[in-house]
């Protein structure tokens, strides 16, 4: 995961209301005792990771832009 390898800010925009979710169902499950407990927060980590990681590749494609745009315009 590109996204761990340093620190970086990433807004949540759009997907608050999914994220807020994920990180709610992720301390309720912590704290209960369930069956396959361990899986279940397997899953719900890999599903932020994920989310994470794309939103960090989406970040880096728009950075990646505007460079070329500013390296075109500083060409001319």
């Amino acid at each position: 995961m590109q996204v761990l390898n340093q620190p970086t800010r990433i807004a949540v925009g759009e997907s608050q209301g999914a994220i807020n979710a994920l990180f709610q169902t992720l301390q309720q499950e912590y704290a209960a005792d369930s069956e396959m407990r361990a899986m279940m927060l397997h899953s719900q980590l890999t599903a932020l990771m994920v989310w994470l990681n794309r939103q960090g590749t989406q970040q880096a494609e728009v950075s990646d832009k505007v460079e070329r745009k500013r390296a075109r315009g500083a060409s001319f």
